[in-house]
C-alpha cells in the first residue's frame, strides 16, 4: 500500500533524517518562509523503515511513481513543471529515475546522492567490473536530466563519498543544469544542519520563479 503527507509546511528534518522520495511544490503566495515554504507530498520507499513490502530497486521506481502520478493524475492534478523532486541518498536513485523520464520537471534536489550503490561502496572499478549487479545507476541516467539540480552533500560523508555528489555535479554542470551546490564543510551522512539546506532550496526555488519556471500550487 502506499502513503502520502500533506500539509502546507516544509518539513527539512523530515529529509534530512530518512532515505525517501520527496516532492516539494510552491505555496500559492510567493514569499517563503521558514514556516511555510512549501506545500508537500512524500512517499517513504517500498519495503524500507515502516513502509510495507520487500525493499528493491524495483519497489523504490514504483514508489516514486506513485507519488508523481498522484500530484499529476490524483486530486492535486498539478502540471509536471510545477513539481520539484527530492532526493537524499538512498532515496537519489528513484529521483533521479523519475526526472531522466520526465523532461518537463524543471527543478530537482539531490541530497548526498549516489552515483550508483557499487561506485558509494566500492568506488568507480567495482561499478564496472559489477555492473549487472549494481543498482540506481545514477552516473547513467543523470544525462537524461532536464532539470535544473541543486546537490547537496558533506564533505566528510562515510557512507556516500561527497566525490560522487560531486561527480554528479560536474556530469549536470557541464550541461548549464547545475545550481549553485551546497557543500557542507566536515559534515557526514546524518549530521546534515538544517538552516543551510532551506535557504539552498529556497534559492532554488526562487530561481525557478524568477526565470519563468513557475513551481506553484492549486489552492486546496
Amino acid at each position: 500500500t502506499s502513503s502520502f503527507f500533506s500539509n502546507n509546511h516544509f518539513p527539512i528534518s523530515s529529509i534530512l533524517s530518512l532515505f525517501f522520495f520527496f516532492m516539494i511544490r510552491r505555496p500559492p503566495r510567493s514569499t517563503l518562509s521558514s514556516s511555510s515554504a512549501a506545500s508537500d507530498v512524500y512517499k517513504r520507499q517500498v519495503g524500507y523503515s515502516i513502509a510495507p513490502g520487500s525493499p528493491s530497486e524495483a519497489g523504490c521506481y514504483q514508489a516514486a511513481n506513485a507519488g508523481f502520478s498522484y500530484l499529476t493524475a490524483g486530486p492535486p492534478q498539478l502540471d509536471a513543471s510545477t513539481i520539484v523532486p527530492v532526493g537524499r541518498s538512498l532515496g537519489s536513485g528513484p529521483t533521479v529515475d523519475l526526472v531522466s523520464r520526465h523532461p518537463e520537471i524543471r527543478g530537482m534536489v539531490l541530497m548526498s546522492a549516489l552515483e550508483s550503490g557499487a561506485r558509494a561502496v566500492f568506488g568507480k572499478t567495482a561499478s564496472v567490473i559489477g555492473y549487472p549487479l549494481d543498482i540506481f545507476r545514477n552516473y547513467k541516467k543523470i544525462g537524461d536530466v532536464q532539470a535544473r539540480t541543486l546537490v547537496i552533500h558533506g564533505t566528510d560523508d562515510g557512507v556516500v563519498p561527497c566525490q560522487n555528489g560531486r561527480n554528479l555535479y560536474e556530469a549536470l554542470d557541464q550541461r548549464g543544469l547545475a545550481h549553485e551546490p551546497l557543500w557542507l564543510s566536515g559534515r557526514g551522512h546524518n549530521d546534515i544542519p538544517h538552516g543551510p539546506c532551506f535557504v539552498a532550496i529556497s534559492g532554488l526555488l526562487e530561481y525557478l520563479a524568477q526565470n519563468s519556471i513557475v513551481v506553484a500550487a492549486a489552492e486546496e
